[in-house]
């Protein structure tokens, strides 16, 4: 149902009034709500404080904790391998001083593995690759025996493994296993002749390295069935020096237990790396931290936090971090341990330093939400006070917009009957509204369009008469431009030609012109005026009839002195400054020579399998621009099948609605992708190509082409 003025200002204003409460209603409405919304933001934020501090003081606890934990571990660490350092020092110097006076106890016969039954605590002895005689080795344990076994006693970690590795490849060793009556069980790799003790790790790391008077550590080594030893070995002599490598290892998981027993303390992790980033021992039994990878750098783990965790604690480095392991989140504190360049790191499960401080934000955040359920009942109470203000609001507007709408739609409606008899073409009515007001303007602004409108109507007719006379003569030149240019093109065995024409407007100020001289002289020519629209067509057709004339009649003294007459006359009939761009070239369809002049245009695209260039421009300037120029020729050879494409900047200039140009690089393109093709198809190519590109947008220059194709002379 259609409304009418009085209907529309009516509702119109109850809208308005509607609105007005709305806007009222809601602005209230989001009073309350950013009220509320930022009293609970300030309790999070509080909660939040106050967790975060918890969380720095759990973390504080957690560190020191952690520093005593390994203070303490330290301290054991270094008492378990000092044992073992001392006991390496005191049996090298054993070894040296029974090698200057031979041993005359003969009780100790060190067992063959590969045939005896070998028990903790008893002397073996593997030949190794040379097969070396036992006899020296026999005099070694005889003489070493009883200290070695002093000396055992006092050891606190278990298993471990004494071994003495000859400069002859034979090693002689004694295991002291957890238990006395327990057996030895050898690899099956240690009780062949392969096993030399020559090649072991540690044989090599102590033999050469440059300290030979004092024990060295030996970097986490793999033993011959497998398993991530710990050593510490150093050079023993005999009378003639440097005899072989005597030391002592121990499992990297017995250090671990050692740790564990001694600290009492099961709920922490902790993990020990040596200089070279290989885990020597860990409670954790992860891939990454396993104690039984002795060719895995730490530094490497593809455990982002741990990797570069390692990478400070093998630095030397003290501190602590937060570390992702799997799935679980830690809290680690790491420090160097003695002088061996180790360190140590203890974990501790990162949800347990948290959880305090969570417990602490949640009781925080329910006290908040008590006193946000108090507001919300206030906040209630308001809401329910604005309803009943809202609907009062809108019941007076009701009232008072009836009659307000119709003292307005009064004057309204006077006007919308004296514009209908305006729309009816009276446009001598005049209005007649005396409201004081906008609508009294507004008439007698319509009054002042009528008789605007009188006189528009008369310069209409005027105009579109003269219009029609132009359009008109536009038609007949555009006619007349296109007569003068030849169609067709050539076509022959020997060369064949097309050319082709697109002005932006009606009539343009490109041309293009081909004829023969004789019988094997092919003439063409394509040009460019400097302007537009009805001047530059008439400059054309002049400089056209010119240049032929000259061609035809001067062409026997050469091509150049041609293209000087023609200018010096095109010179003298331009006016304000009007110049043409040409290239004008001559066939000799016999021989394939093309002789050329360019005065000022494109340089033309020669294509011969598919390879394309540029003919040499020259240096002439353009025709019409000033008299007494003398213009230069050059001449090119023509291979068969060449094709000759000439352009004009309408081509490369052509622009889309970005205002990009089309360019020579495009052009380039789709030539090389033409193939055998005619100078038709080519023309074609290129123009499809152009207008593609184009789109939508008008075409701001004249589009010209011509293209030869130079098939050879066959037979």
């Amino acid at each position: 149902m259609k409304l009418d003025i009085r209907r529309k200002i009516l509702l119109l204003m109850g809208i308005s009034g509607l609105i007005t409460a709305l806007l009222l209603g809601a602005i209230l409405t989001l009073g309350l709500n950013t009220a509320y919304d930022t009293l609970d933001k300030q309790a999070f934020t509080m909660a939040q404080g106050v967790s975060d501090e918890a969380v720095n003081y759990s973390q504080k606890l957690a560190r020191k904790r952690l520093e005593n934990i390994i203070r303490l571990k330290a301290y054991h660490i270094n008492e378990v391998i000092g044992e073992m350092e001392g006991n390496v020092i005191i049996l090298s110097d054993k070894i040296s001083q029974a090698s200057d006076t031979p041993s005359r106890n003969k009780s100790i016969i060190p067992k063959d593995p590969r045939t005896d039954t070998v028990y903790s605590g008893e002397w073996y002895y593997l030949p190794g690759a040379d097969d070396y005689s036992p006899q020296y080795a026999t005099d070694i344990a005889n003489d070493l025996n009883a200290t070695l076994h002093n000396l055992s006693k006092g050891e606190k970690a278990r298993p471990l493994y004494f071994y003495i590795g000859s400069e002859n490849g034979w090693s002689l060793r004694m295991d002291i296993l957890p238990n006395d009556n327990d057996k030895v069980n050898l690899p099956q790799a240690a009780l062949t002749r392969d096993y030399d003790a020559r090649d072991r790790s540690w044989y090599k790391y102590v033999m050469q390295a440059e300290i030979k008077n004092a024990p060295l550590y030996v970097p986490l080594y793999s033993s011959a069935g497998g398993r991530a030893m710990l050593s510490v070995a150093m050079p023993y002599k005999d009378k003639d020096g440097i005899a072989g490598v005597l030391g002592v290892s121990i499992p990297s998981s017995t250090l671990s237990a050692a740790m564990e027993d001694n600290t009492r303390d099961k709920s922490d992790i902790s993990f020990l790396l040596d200089s070279q980033g290989h885990v020597i021992y860990s409670s954790l039994s992860v891939e990454d931290l396993a104690t039984d990878r002795s060719d895995f750098d730490l530094r490497n783990s593809g455990i982002e936090s741990l990797a570069q965790a390692a990478q400070s604690m093998t630095a030397g480095e003290t501190g602590s971090t937060v570390v992702d392991i799997y799935e679980d989140s830690y809290f680690l504190v790491y420090a160097p341990v003695g002088s061996q360049g180790w360190s140590l790191g203890e974990l501790i499960s990162y949800n347990e330093v948290q959880e305090p401080a969570y417990y602490i934000g949640y009781l925080v955040k329910s006290e908040f939400k008590e006193i946000q359920n108090e507001l919300q009942l206030v906040f209630s109470g308001v809401r329910t006070i604005s309803l009943i203000a809202f609907i009062l609001l809108l019941i007076t507007i009701i009232l008072v917009s009836r009659p307000m709408a119709g003292h307005f739609s009064k004057s309204i409606r006077k006007l919308s009957e004296g514009v209908k008899h305006i729309s009816e073409g009276n446009f001598s009515d005049e209005l007649s509204i005396n409201s004081g007001d906008e609508i009294e303007l507004l008439a007698d602004r319509f009054n002042a369009m009528t008789k605007d409108l009188n006189k528009y109507m008369d310069d209409l007719t005027r105009v579109t008469k003269e219009q029609a006379e132009v359009t008109a003569g536009l038609d007949v030149a555009t006619k007349i431009q296109k007569g003068m240019l030849p169609e067709g093109g050539i076509t022959s065995s020997i060369v064949s030609l097309n050319a082709d024409m697109q002005p932006a407007i009606e009539v343009g100020g490109d041309f293009y012109d081909y004829y023969y001289l004789d019988d094997t002289h092919l003439a063409f020519t394509i040009a460019d005026v400097s302007d537009k629209g009805i001047p530059s067509a008439i400059f054309m057709v002049v400089s056209r009839i010119i240049l032929k004339n000259c061609i035809n009649l001067y062409y026997q003294d050469g091509l150049a002195n041609a293209v000087t007459l023609a200018n010096d006359q095109c010179s003298q009939l331009s006016n304000d400054g009007m110049f043409v761009t040409v290239w004008t070239g001559v066939l000799n369809t016999a021989t394939g020579e093309l002789i050329y002049v360019n005065a000022g245009h494109n340089a033309p695209v020669l294509l011969h399998d598919k390879e394309l260039l540029y003919l040499p421009k020259g240096k002439c300037p353009m025709m019409g621009f000033m008299e007494g120029i003398e213009y230069k020729q050059q001449s090119i050879m023509l291979k068969p099948d060449s094709l000759l494409l000439l352009y004009t900047d309408g081509v490369t200039e052509a622009m889309n609605e970005d205002k990009e140009m089309y360019s020579k690089e495009r052009m380039e393109e789709i030539l090389k992708d033409l193939g055998d093709s005619s100078p038709k198809e080519t023309i074609n190519s290129v123009r499809q190509d152009v207008a593609k590109f184009v789109g939508k947008a008008k075409q701001s220059d004249d589009i010209t082409m011509v293209a030869v194709k130079y098939n050879g002379v066959k037979g």
